[in-house]
């Protein structure tokens, strides 16, 4: 994990993509079809502010399979976090999200895309305990990387000005992320005995001057 953020030049991130845009309608015999959106996947990423929002939205609360990336969120936050990510997925990687409530009061946030999909894994991981900041991504712009810090601390707040991480490895790069940029962090661990297991967690406390 790279710490020296502040003489960091890195703008965007680049890759190659050959995914092209579709649509189809799904469903079951006898009940109503929905449409699926598929997007293309830009061949660069700028490392703004609002992806690193995405990015840290993803890191608390996202999930990939095969075909798309997934953000699942408390139903009342359908109309910030959730609608916060379909506005950025819009304005910063041109593609559409599906914003959808489901009866166990989850609202989800899906893009149809297998490359994001692949993308996403390899940035960030896959598996609550196994999240994680790619190093390329980890040495990105103050900008970027306030981003990043405050969408996490959104999705996985724990109480005011706190949040909680049962991935180590997550929580202390939020820690050096939040040193870096002149916050006064504060991180503990907490361990709970299970009967079969341990959980370890991490909770990152911080000064909101993003």
């Amino acid at each position: 994990f790279e710490r020296n953020h502040a003489k960091s030049s890195s703008r965007t991130y680049r890759h190659k993509t050959e995914e092209i845009a579709s649509e189809a309608a799904v469903g079951l015999p006898g009940r109503a079809t929905a449409t699926i959106k598929k997007s293309v996947m830009p061949d660069e990423i700028s490392l703004t502010y609002g992806f690193g929002r995405l990015a840290g939205l993803f890191l608390a609360e996202g999930s990939t399979d095969r075909s798309r990336v997934v953000w699942s969120f408390n139903i009342s936050e359908m109309d910030t976090l959730a609608a916060e990510v379909a506005s950025i997925a819009e304005c910063e990687l041109g593609m559409h999200a599906k914003v959808v409530s489901r009866p166990n009061n989850t609202a989800k946030v899906t893009i149809y895309s297998s490359r994001l999909a692949k993308l996403f894994e390899s940035l960030f991981s896959t598996g609550s305990a196994s999240k994680k900041l790619h190093q390329s991504l980890a040495s990105g712009n103050k900008d970027f990387l306030k981003g990043v810090l405050s969408g996490w601390m959104d999705g996985d707040k724990h109480r005011n000005g706190s949040a909680v991480s049962i991935s180590r490895t997550l929580a202390l790069q939020m820690f050096d992320i939040a040193n870096a940029i002149g916050t006064m962090p504060c991180l503990s661990t907490h361990q709970k005995a299970r009967v079969r297991s341990e959980e370890h967690t991490s909770e990152l406390q911080s000064l909101r001057h993003l």
